[in-house]
């Protein structure tokens, strides 16, 4: 499996899991009636809260993602230790971010969140070059 395959089932699964966790946590706190119905009057949790954000920031950054792994494939990108490094501490720092804006880390998480930005920034410039 090649680094751009990791890259994109890695943040898919870490968006499949946010959003099976945020469909739990609404069912276990509100119950199941309220989770089937049609939310119109939507009250949210801190945690549940802090869960749709991640969830939303994760389904932003897989957006970049595809659309990095697919410009990588047209461009038939040969696979190169700068661009593995990158999309693993991509990875990671998407791991890390997510547990860090679960528990409320403020300023651990921006930090965590601008790596993996940054990365991907790499990533857009080496699949370019």
């Amino acid at each position: 499996m090649n680094y751009l395959a990791i890259l994109l089932m890695g943040n898919a699964i870490l968006f499949t899991v946010l959003l099976l966790g945020q469909i739990i946590y609404r069912t276990k706190v509100h119950g199941s009636k309220y989770a089937l119905g049609n939310l119109d009057a939507e009250q949210h949790e801190w945690c549940e809260s802090r869960l749709i954000r991640v969830k939303n920031n994760q389904q932003e950054t897989l957006i970049l993602v595809v659309t990095l792994v697919v410009l990588a494939s047209l461009l038939t990108v040969s696979s190169s230790q700068i661009i593995t490094a990158l999309c693993l501490v991509h990875l990671m720092s998407r791991v890390i971010y997510i547990s860090l804006a679960l528990r409320g880390v403020p300023v651990a998480r921006s930090i965590t969140w601008t790596i993996g930005l940054g990365c991907l920034a790499g990533l857009l410039i080496e699949v370019m070059n």
